[in-house]
């Protein structure tokens, strides 16, 4: 059987799956950073998902969820901001950044 989520549990997995922190998210719906991961822990309980990334995971196949999700603010992946350089353990330049 599949378990069901609240609205406000499914509210906050779709900004979740969008990428926004737990602050992101309270003040997008204008709850407390704590409410947000209450709700986070209260979903993965139901889920029976020991992290975030399962609960989600499990959440999307299950269809509580859909992929993609269109936010208020969509996410630019050209941004460099949002970029995090793939450093190799054998790569000279891996060595060099963290020197």
């Amino acid at each position: 059987m599949t378990p069901t989520l609240s609205p406000r549990e499914i509210d906050v997995f779709k900004l979740v799956l969008d990428g926004k922190s737990d602050w992101e998210i309270a003040s997008i719906l204008g709850i407390s950073a704590k409410t947000v991961n209450y709700h986070v822990e209260n979903a993965k309980r139901k889920l029976d998902a020991s992290t975030r990334v399962r609960a989600i995971a499990i959440a999307l196949r299950d269809g509580l969820i859909a992929f993609p999700v269109a936010s208020e603010e969509p996410i630019d992946l050209d941004d460099p901001r949002r970029a995090r350089p793939m450093l190799s353990r054998h790569s000279s330049a891996g060595h060099a950044a963290m020197a």
